[in-house]
Formats: structure tokens, sequence, C-alpha cells
């Protein structure tokens, strides 16, 4: 069991060593082309970071400003480094379906999958769940789904968490997971929400 903790740790450094060189590359590629495609795009997402903080009512927009630029590798970097992945995460509860799927773009980088663990967005799906389908239990007493609470204990809007946005923020989740910290911090969390029983009842009642 030691020796298969050890090389796990090994595993992890591997990929971070990985990533952080990805990275440094994509950095420096915006920065010595300002002027170039990688640069521009780089400029046009912290702009509208920089707008989505001055005003939380421009969030669609920017939400839908920010889609395109996710193309692009050197943005999915830039947004974590300029805060967007703290920003987005704070979306989940007004706009769950497309700040789920802004988050799960930039997911396909390394070190954003443990950042949107480390701003709460894994406890912000766990939560979306647990509102959204009741255990057998709270089914038993009569408690009711409770999808118009917010989710991560934000000021936000209540909005409720349709089936299409469940969706999404439970592929987040799950993209989220491929980092192996983050998997090993969701286990416990996900046990203590009964994140398990849910999914299994949630898959049943979506049985034909």
């Amino acid at each position: 069991q030691e020796v298969a903790e050890v090389r796990r740790h090994q595993r992890e450094l591997k990929a971070e060593v990985q990533a952080a060189a990805r990275e440094d590359s994509l950095a420096r590629q915006a920065a010595d082309e300002p002027g170039g495609a990688a640069g521009g795009q780089a400029r046009l997402l912290r702009e509208a970071l920089e707008r989505l903080a001055a005003d939380a009512d421009a969030a669609a927009d920017v939400l839908r400003d920010l889609e395109p630029l996710l193309a692009s590798s050197a943005c999915c970097v830039c947004l974590r480094q300029a805060g967007g992945i703290r920003q987005l995460v704070g979306l989940l509860p007004s706009h769950p379906e497309v700040a789920a799927r802004l988050l799960g773009v930039a997911c396909a980088h390394r070190r954003n999958q443990l950042e949107v663990h480390l701003c709460g967005g894994s406890v912000a799906v766990l939560r979306a769940l647990r509102h959204a389908q009741p255990t057998a239990a709270e089914d038993a007493r009569g408690a009711a789904p409770e999808v118009r609470v917010p989710i991560a204990g934000s000021a936000a809007k209540v909005v409720a968490v349709s089936a299409e946005e469940l969706a999404s923020l439970l592929r987040l989740l799950s993209l989220a997971c491929c980092h192996d910290t983050v998997r090993e911090a969701v286990r416990p969390l996900a046990s203590g929400e009964g994140a398990y029983e849910r999914l299994t009842r949630l898959l049943q009642a979506c049985e034909p």
C-alpha cells in the first residue's frame, strides 16, 4: 500500500511538471506576441472578466463573449491566472448551464481542474444534486427537492436547477475529478452529501 501511494504521488508530480511546462509555453506565446492571435484573445478575456467584476448584471453578455475565447488554450490558462475560474464558479447559482460548460472547457487543463475545486466548484455541484434529488429517507418523510435554494451559499438570484443544468454541473464535476487531488477530496464530500444514492435514484428516474 505504501509503494502504491508513493507511485501515485510520483505520477501526480510528473503530471504537474508537464502541466507547468505546457502553461509556461502558452504564457510565453501570448506575451511574445501581444499583437498576435493568442495575445489579442488573452487581452479580450481579461477585459471581459473586468467587465464582469464591475457589473454583475453583465454576466450573460460576458459569458457569451468568453465562450469563443476559451477555444484557445492560452485563454484557458489566462482564465485561471486572471481569477476567472473563481468568477465563473460564483456564477454557477445564477447561470449554472453556461458557467459549468465554460468551466468544463477550462478543465482540459490540469491546473484548472484543481482551481475549480479550490474555488468551491465541487461543493456547488454536490449541493445542486442534493437540492434536486432527494434520498429515500428524505422521500419517506416527505422532503421535497429544494431546487430553489442557492447552490453555494451565494447571494446571487435564486433559480431552479433544471435537468439540463444539473447534467452540465455533474459533467463539470467529472472533469474536475480527472485531477487525482480533486478526486480524493471529493470522495468524502460526496459520501457526506449522499451523492451516490442520489445519483442512483436519478438514473432510475430517467429510465424509460
